[in-house]
This record gives C-alpha cells, sequence and structure tokens, in this order.
C-alpha cells in the first residue's frame, strides 16, 4: 500500500468521499501537508509556530474494503506523526467523536484529554 504526500491534483478525491459523509472540503483550508493513499484514504497536518500540531480531515473512501480503510489510516499516521516528530513538533492533538478512530489514536498511543465542542467563526464576514 503506497502512503505518499498529497497533492492538490488529488482534492477530487477528497471532495468525492466528503460529499458522502456531508462533509464540504475547500482547497484553500486545506495544509499543504498531508498524506493519502489514492483511492483509499487521506489525513492532514496542520502547522504552527509552536512545538504544537494539529492533525485533521482524516477521511476515507466509503466505497473501499474496509479492511483496505483501516490498514491505509494506520500507515497514514505511522507517516504523518512521523513527518510532525521530523519537523520538530513535540505533542500532536487531534479531535474527533467517531468511535473508530478515537480506538485507533488511543492504540497508536494517543491518551484522551477532553470531551469538548468544536466551535467555529467565519472571520471573512
Amino acid at each position: 500500500m503506497n502512503v505518499r504526500r498529497y497533492r492538490p491534483d488529488d482534492f477530487s478525491q477528497l471532495q468525492q468521499w466528503g460529499e458522502r459523509y456531508h462533509i464540504t472540503y475547500s482547497e484553500e483550508n486545506l495544509p499543504t501537508i498531508g498524506f493519502i493513499v489514492p483511492g483509499v484514504a487521506a489525513y492532514f497536518l496542520y502547522e504552527t509556530k509552536t512545538k504544537v500540531v494539529f492533525l485533521e480531515n482524516m477521511i476515507a473512501n466509503s466505497d473501499a474494503p474496509k479492511a483496505e480503510r483501516s490498514e491505509a489510516l494506520k500507515l497514514i499516521v505511522e507517516r504523518i506523526l512521523s513527518e510532525a516528530k521530523r519537523m520538530g513538533y513535540h505533542v500532536a492533538y487531534a479531535c474527533t467523536d467517531i468511535p473508530s478512530v478515537i480506538q485507533r489514536a488511543v492504540a497508536s498511543g494517543a491518551t484522551f484529554k477532553t470531551k469538548y465542542v468544536l466551535l467555529q467563526k467565519d472571520l471573512t464576514k
């Protein structure tokens, strides 16, 4: 299974996958660092000017076999954490309320911190 850096020409895949989950992606809101197994799954790394990095927008192709999605996400998580460490980050945060994602994170050594509400403010208005 080939994990590689996300490229802008992969965006149409994200759009298709997102539609199935009622998620709308915007190219301008995606970071420049992400990893993808083409046709299967992707995940993104949001940089900060601190030693903290945020991992967001994990998505998988719901048409791909479950075992393939699971393996792809496992490999992508390993790769994205390795990249964050290589970049000098000390802590990686991720947010989710999806039980399988929580289980995957805990299995990779993450600790559950707190349940909270994610708030958004549109700064263009």
